[in-house]
């Protein structure tokens, strides 16, 4: 027989209330916990670093010949020129040019005076006149001197030939037993003959003598006069040099005196430069003038004209961070090429074949470990990730490793998310 147990008349009320309150409350619960998913996702993105896309600059990463460049300005300068300054304390009597003109060799450019140099010059040629003077009583002395001194050898000769003779004569007799005086006159005679010779040799000594005292004085005189000739020879050049006259062919540069103005020795009194041989010289940062070598091409550029060059000179000294570099213009330049016009140049540093490089982000340095931030696209996410830099040019770097051909970087400077390992574009 069957049992019939009846349903609990409670447990049906409830679930006839349930159904009830979720068919007439349902999209309340549904909205409740849309809103519970959506605050926990705003909590999340409220602590993750957002930047809109259009704020940031971005590069790809590219394969392929990599030139590594770097690039100066400056000014031209010319070939060579120099400063002329002055030899001595004067004053500016005329001048015959201004600042650009063309001069040729051999033209006036200015003239100074000093009259202290001319009454000195005055005062030598007197001096020189004087030891000429005396030059020339000094030598006739010497000649009278020795005239005389000649005389008198000349006189002693005589008497001592007249002497030898007689002495002779009486030996001869003697010598054959015959006798022409007496033995006190001989020995008298031949006493006169010895004492004849002896003045006659000392005679000879003093016209020696007499001669080395004035060729002595002679000597002193000449060398005082050589002396003086040459003080007047230097004077005289300094008083020519305040004449001044272009050495060569070229242009005035710049002009630092007027005229009445006193200069002193070693002032510089203007510059001339050779016209038409320019050098470009450029300042480098200091940073890439390791990578600099003499020969090395360059292209310059002034206004809208290019011109070829290369690398002349490397400058040892910094200055403000940078350093100069002086460039030689292998093409003509045109005729209206002026000193200190502006200049930009290019130097090509070196050249890659097939290399990875990127344009370069403001925050990374050549040859080093460095990060970048790489987007991730189809995720607008933005990752930070630790790349090896290689060579830098003016305007791109090269990778070594850490990214890949069309990897895309971010090129701003990273103020806000420097310390993000990522952030989001909007």
């Amino acid at each position: 027989m069957d049992i019939k147990i009846p349903e609990k008349r409670g447990s049906a009320l409830r679930n006839s209330s349930i159904q009830a309150f979720v068919k007439r409350f349902g999209w309340v619960i549904g909205i409740g916990i849309f809103i519970f998913i959506t605050l926990i996702y705003l909590s999340e993105k409220a602590n993750t670093t957002t930047i809109r896309r259009s704020e940031l600059t971005f590069g790809a990463v590219k394969r392929g010949v990599f030139t590594v460049e770097s690039r100066g300005s400056g000014v031209f300068k010319p070939r060579l020129s120099w400063w002329v300054s002055a030899e001595s304390t004067a004053t500016v009597k005329e001048i015959y040019i201004n600042s650009g003109d063309k001069v040729t060799a051999g033209q006036k450019i200015m003239m100074l005076s000093d009259p202290v140099m001319e009454e000195s010059i005055q005062t030598q040629k007197w001096q020189v006149s004087i030891i000429e003077g005396n030059l020339r009583k000094a030598k006739s002395a010497r000649k009278e001197a020795l005239l005389d001194q000649e005389i008198n050898i000349t006189v002693l000769e005589k008497e001592t030939y007249s002497l030898d003779g007689r002495v002779s004569t009486e030996q001869n007799l003697r010598d054959r037993n015959y006798q022409s005086m007496g033995n006190m006159q001989w020995e008298s005679l031949q006493r006169e003959l010895k004492y004849s010779r002896k003045h006659l040799e000392l005679e000879k000594e003093k016209y020696e003598f007499i001669r080395n005292n004035h060729d002595s004085n002679l000597s002193v005189l000449k060398d005082q006069l050589q002396q003086a000739k040459f003080t007047q020879k230097q004077l005289e050049t300094k008083y020519n040099n305040l004449n001044f006259v272009a050495e060569r062919d070229g242009i005035i540069q710049e002009l630092l005196v007027e005229v009445g103005e006193k200069v002193i020795q070693g002032d510089e009194l203007y510059k001339l430069a050779t016209n038409g041989k320019f050098i470009a010289e450029v300042k480098i940062s200091q940073d890439e003038i390791s990578q600099i070598a003499t020969g090395q091409k360059a292209i310059i550029r002034n206004r809208d004209n290019y011109y070829n060059g290369h690398v002349l000179r490397i400058d040892g000294a910094v200055e403000n961070g940078t350093v100069k570099v002086e460039l030689e213009i292998d093409d003509d330049l045109p005729p209206g090429i002026r000193a200190d016009q502006r200049v930009d140049a290019t130097i090509t540093l070196a050249r890659l074949e097939d290399s990875l490089y990127v344009e370069r982000p403001a925050f990374v340095q050549a040859n080093r470990e460095g990060w970048a931030f790489r987007v991730i696209e189809g995720e607008d996410r933005v990752e930070r990730i630790r790349v090896d830099f290689g060579k830098a040019g003016v305007q791109s770097i090269q990778i070594v490793e850490g990214l890949s051909v069309d990897d895309k970087i971010v090129l701003s400077e990273p103020n806000s998310w420097i310390d993000k390992e990522e952030f989001y574009l909007r």
